[in-house]
């Protein structure tokens, strides 16, 4: 009986240590995150979080649920959660809980542009143009084509660029 026990347990033994080897493996293996500060911040007025649609505007950290739901009628909300994305419109707004204001807007459509008119697919060299060069990149080290740019601190505009094109834009007031 003590010989099965004692077996049982270099089984387990041996189980966890080929785990944490394997494990070691991948954690080592992975590239490293890098985030590039720029050396002053980006000052965004209250206008950068106006986005104007066909049917209103949308203004991030002011408008309501109600406000919102009344430019867009149709739309889901997603799970039971505080995002919704309007039918029609490639999207997503994220209201806070408890006050309903739209929060943070995901971009990922051409047919909307910010209010410095960046648009997706854009070169990442008019949103130096319009926004500055004074904007965070949080990359994968050693990545140059693919990256996301970031503007301002808690009130922020983010560019996803991939191969030098913007690929998303997100809008996003505390």
């Amino acid at each position: 009986m003590r010989n099965l026990q004692r077996k049982e347990y270099y089984i387990v033994l041996l189980v966890v240590a080929v785990a944490v080897i394997i494990g070691s493996a991948i954690a080592s293996s992975r590239s490293q995150l890098e985030v590039i500060y720029p050396e002053k911040e980006t000052v965004l007025s209250p206008q950068d979080f106006v986005i104007d649609t066909d049917l209103g505007t949308l203004y991030i950290g002011n408008s309501t649920w109600n406000e919102v739901k009344n430019i867009f009628p149709q739309g889901k909300i997603l799970g039971m959660s505080t995002i919704y994305r309007p039918e029609n419109l490639e999207c997503l707004l994220t209201f806070s809980e408890d006050e309903n204001i739209l929060q943070k807007m995901h971009i990922d459509t051409k047919t909307i542009s910010t209010s410095r008119g960046i648009r997706l697919e854009d070169p990442f060299a008019r949103v130096i143009e319009a926004y500055g060069e004074n904007c965070a990149y949080v990359r994968l080290q050693g990545e140059t084509s693919n990256f996301d740019a970031v503007y301002g601190n808690d009130d922020n505009i983010v560019f996803q660029v991939r191969n030098g094109k913007v690929k998303r834009i997100i809008l996003q007031k505390q």
